[in-house]
């Protein structure tokens, strides 16, 4: 029988879930995949034994943990359908932020020929350009893992509570007690910019905050914060 992923990390996007993939993959142990566009493909079936099949040809010998593109969360359920038993948690990050790193450089969820918007819970395509339109694709991953919640298994993860997060509250949640050394390899990842392994990591919430204008604050209002403060207050429940 083939075995389950140890966890699956679902996100809102630039919230700092490849951060945990690089933490996760510094114990040699571990196989940690970012985004695979054969899971992704697999999901697009709508078959969860072509999502364990999937998930099968990327395992090693040791634990699995699956990254999956931020539109998966709107698709819970059939990650929930091929694997009932594995712990998942949902990434998420203030929408100012996420928001000011999309207009440096949209993510192909804002391209609609790209990522089709019925995955993104959009009747249509928009301008990626747009600060509206990036806000309405967050929204609609956000309501997305909110309206799965009920499912079982989650865990809501804040950008801000990075990486202490990944040893207090994510690896106790997938099932794992690492030892000391392997906590010193994590942590020891954490030094390096995730993105861009080359530069030292340097925290940007600040910069981006006052870099955001006024398109983006307006943007950021209603649904949106609507479901930040949602998954906020999920955050707050899950802390031992």
């Amino acid at each position: 029988m083939t075995r389950a992923p140890q966890g699956l990390i679902f996100h809102m996007s630039r919230c700092g879930s490849t951060l945990l993939v690089r933490m996760l993959a510094a114990d040699p142990a571990n196989t940690a995949i970012n985004e695979d566009p054969g899971v992704d493909r697999a999901a697009l079936s709508g078959d969860p034994a072509a999502l364990r099949a999937a998930a099968a040809a990327l395992a090693g010998d040791g634990p699995l943990y699956l990254k999956l593109d931020c539109w998966a969360a709107r698709e819970l359920p059939l990650y929930r359908a091929a694997f009932p038993d594995t712990p998942w948690i949902f990434v998420y990050r203030d929408p100012v932020e996420v928001m000011v790193s999309h207009a440096r450089r949209p993510g192909s969820q804002m391209v609609g020929d790209l990522v089709a918007p019925a995955r993104l819970g959009l009747a249509e395509i928009g301008n990626p350009l747009d600060p509206a339109y990036h806000a309405a694709v967050l929204t609609g991953v956000c309501e997305g893992a909110l309206a799965h919640w009920d499912l079982g298994g989650g865990l809501a993860v804040d950008y801000r509570d990075l990486p202490d997060a990944l040893f207090d509250r994510i690896l106790p949640h997938f099932g794992v007690s690492p030892d000391d050394e392997t906590v010193a390899r994590m942590r020891e990842a954490t030094r390096r910019n995730a993105k861009y392994p080359e530069q030292v990591f340097a925290q940007d919430a600040d910069d981006k905050r006052r870099e955001a204008g006024s398109a983006i604050l307006a943007a950021c209002e209603g649904r949106l914060a609507q479901a930040h403060a949602r998954l906020r207050q999920l955050s707050e429940i899950d802390v031992p």
